[in-house]
């Protein structure tokens, strides 16, 4: 079977989208590769890498559709710029949440789970999509394995908190995740990147940027990566040939055309291909396990395992995007965005985590193919600006799930197979309209009309025993109206705030089966947010300060039930979220910045019922707090540049980092202290020095400088916990040149 084959007629990548720019407005962005105007400062030779420590709040985001200062949006956003992710050894979406207040993103099974403001899917089986959305240059990746995408030659990466549904084309219920890549340049510029590091990491990357002709720039970039995993399998036996599982052994690249055939025409063509082909050992005892012996058969000593059974993972993503912007006025601009995304992911893991023969999770193949098409307008007028769009996406999803439970006797072995196929559907028309009364008073008014239709058929069978087949399957259609109104007021030029109503919607799925080879359907799940926000610029700009409070209706929330010994069902549940976040960034002189960014989330269901899988005792879980939900984080850092006066050691910058977590919980039921991690912080330290024309810089690295155990994610099959753990101490050195 050709593994990208490609559906007939699938791959259309060309199209046109709609923005506006009007003297003084705000301009609309350019669609496709790199989502920036062109002429723009971001489209111009980038600089090497700095941690970015004095610059943060005057990144220039495209969060609302149009070029803008994040501090000059009415909403709650975090943008890094992607120099900074490098310079601090980010080099993936797992490690965001060391840098992003309030964001958790955990690796599980080859996928992530992501949550924002305590709201996210933690999903990994069934046909629901992320309740997050994740996005790269405005392509809606539907899966949770695609989001292990690889942070390079990015220009930043903007996290929205909240509903998405009146700007974006694919609607989300707790927010989006946007990487921005950099945009082909009008001078040729580039750069290469060299990382070494512990655990036998290697890698390059780099990029070249220029024009080729007048009104053509072309983008080059890509990278190859080595690293060893965190996880050491102490057994080792023949059939296990990897010693440390959760690595990296990644190659990427991209390319992207920038065409101008007049000036108010621009064609944003790009095609972008990861792979990562790293063994994932995502599982191993974090407590006592029924199994075998400790010590001989299993450990639950950090980073480490037990296991008799080999671990492999492929994940392949492949990105092709077309957009185009037409200027027809002053006042309107048309945009259009195609985008085509293969992704496919085959994982084998130990499902018990042991070297003891009772499961092993066999292949896991998981493919997803989609098209989506999106139509803008953009109006900006004196007192009136607007955007009208409408969006079509489709899906095509297959994922199938073997258990293998051992025996010495081969004979008495048997295979649970649990798959799915979807088919998804998307068509949606939405507007989001701004009117000023007067320079400080706006009216923001939005409303998306949105139709979801999910065919899917559910597969099971219990081999020799019982054939695989089809057992199951069904249609979920639904159209929802979601509205979005918003008032904003500003006390000064320098401090804006504002108040929000929006509604949020994730349509419903089907179930992969039960143990009883049943596949009952979930439903859609839909959030009313309320949130007010003031963001402030004061002491002649030394000091930004940012602060939002918001509240959370829950109905329908899908959430995830564990069934032993090897299903999972998703259910429906009534819930609700409350909390206040604060940004301060404060610099009391130029070469000093200090930021702290506390969140505070408090979580519970209110109408929630469910028996607990392994002593199956029904229980009320109204109140209880809600899965990778923390009370409090905080992220804090200090950053000091130093000038060193040489040609090539010209300056240095060190910067110090902590993240706080408190409690977080891994299971609705909360009754082992297993089912959750304590708190912990982790602190990073980053040190980059360049020459005088900062051509050349050199960053070091050090994560989790104290080597803290944290959990991510536990779970009890009825034998112990398993889990995983953070990632453990890593140091690194980037040498970047840039000419």
């Amino acid at each position: 079977m050709n593994f990208w084959g490609v559906s007939s007629g699938a791959f259309i990548l060309f199209s046109c989208t709609l923005a506006a720019s009007g003297a003084g407005a705000q301009t609309p962005v350019a669609a496709g590769a790199g989502a920036t105007e062109p002429g723009s400062a971001a489209s111009e030779p980038q600089a090497p890498p700095s941690s970015g420590g004095n610059d943060g709040s005057d990144i220039v985001v495209t969060a609302l559709r149009r070029s803008v200062s994040v501090q000059d949006i009415p909403a709650s956003i975090t943008a890094v710029s992607g120099d900074t992710l490098l310079s601090r050894g980010v080099t993936d979406t797992i490690a965001l949440a060391n840098v992003i207040p309030g964001l958790v993103f955990v690796p599980n099974f080859g996928n992530t789970i992501v949550t924002i403001r305590g709201v996210g899917s933690t999903l990994v089986a069934g046909s629901s999509e992320p309740t997050v959305a994740i996005y790269s240059d405005g392509a809606y990746l539907p899966r949770p394995f695609m989001g292990t995408l690889r942070a390079v030659d990015l220009d930043r990466v903007e996290v929205l908190r909240g509903p998405q549904g009146t700007l974006y084309g694919r609607n989300a219920t707790g927010g989006a995740v946007n990487f921005i890549s950099a945009s082909p340049t009008k001078t040729w510029t580039g750069r290469i990147d060299a990382i070494v590091g512990g655990r036998n990491q290697v890698g390059i990357s780099g990029f070249v940027s220029g024009p080729l002709s007048d009104g053509v720039q072309i983008r080059l970039s890509g990278g190859r990566e080595k690293q060893d995993g965190p996880v050491e399998n102490i057994l080792r036996p023949l059939n296990v040939v990897e010693r440390n599982g959760g690595g990296t052994d990644a190659k990427y690249g991209r390319v992207a055309l920038r065409l101008t055939p007049t000036s108010s025409l621009t064609v944003d063509l790009s095609l972008r291909y990861d792979e990562d082909n790293a063994a994932k050992i995502d599982q191993s005892p974090v407590g006592p396990i029924s199994l075998g012996v400790e010590g001989v058969d299993w450990t639950n000593e950090p980073w480490k395992t037990i296991s008799n059974r080999p671990h492999s993972a492929v994940n392949k993503l492949l990105i092709g995007q077309a957009g185009v912007t037409w200027e027809a006025s002053d006042a309107i601009t048309v945009k259009s965005l195609t985008n085509y995304i293969l992704g496919k992911m085959r994982t084998a893991n130990e499902g018990d985590g042991t070297a003891f023969p009772y499961l092993y999770t066999a292949i896991w193949p998981r493919r997803s193919e989609s098209i989506s098409q999106e139509f803008n307008l953009f109006g900006n007028f004196d007192k009136f600006n607007f955007i009208l769009g409408a969006f079509y996406y489709h899906e095509e999803y297959k994922s199938l799930l073997d258990y293998i439970f051992e025996n010495p006797d081969p004979a008495a072995v048997l295979t649970q197979n649990l798959g799915q196929q979807a088919k998804v559907d998307n068509f949606a028309a939405y507007f989001d309209a701004t009117y000023s009364f007067t320079d400080a008073l706006r009216l923001n008014v939005g409303m998306r009309l949105n139709y979801d239709k999910n065919e899917y058929e559910s597969i099971s069978g219990l081999e020799p025993l019982i054939p695989t087949v089809a057992v199951a399957g069904g249609t979920i259609k639904k159209t929802k109206l979601l509205p979005k109104v918003a008032l904003q007021y500003d006390f000064t030029p320098e401090i804006q705030s504002y108040i929000q109503w929006s509604r949020g919607y994730k349509g419903g799925g089907g179930n992969l089966p039960a143990s009883d080879g049943s596949a009952p359907a979930f439903g859609p799940e839909t959030l009313d947010s309320y949130e007010l926000g003031v963001k402030s610029r004061l002491l002649n700009g030394k000091l930004t300060a940012n602060f939002a409070a918001f509240y959370y209706d829950y109905s329908g929330l899908q959430v995830e039930k564990s069934v032993p010994p090897n299903s999972v069902l998703t259910d429906n549940a009534q819930a609700k979220a409350y909390g206040a976040e604060l940004e301060i960034r404060y610099s009391p002189v130029p070469d000093l910045t200090f930021t702290l960014a506390p969140t505070y989330v408090h979580t519970e269901f209110t109408e929630f019922t469910s028996t607990e899988p392994l002593t199956l005792v029904p229980y009320d879980l109204a109140g209880k707090t809600l899965n990778f939900a923390p009370k409090w984080t905080v992220n804090a850092s200090a950053s000091k540049r130093f000038d060193l006066g040489g040609e090539l050691l010209n300056e240095l910058e060190l910067t110090a980092s902590a993240r706080h977590n408190s409690t977080v919980v891994f299971s609705y039921f909360n009754l082992d202290a297993l089912d959750r991690q304590r708190p912990y912080t982790v602190v990073d330290l980053n040190a980059t020095i360049s020459d005088v024309d900062r051509k050349t810089t050199l960053s070091l690295f050090v994560n989790n400088l104290g080597n803290k155990a944290y959990k991510t994610i536990t779970g009890n099959f009825g034998f112990g916990y398993i889990g995983h753990w953070g990632a453990p101490r890593t140091w690194g050195a980037r040498l970047s040149r840039s000419f």
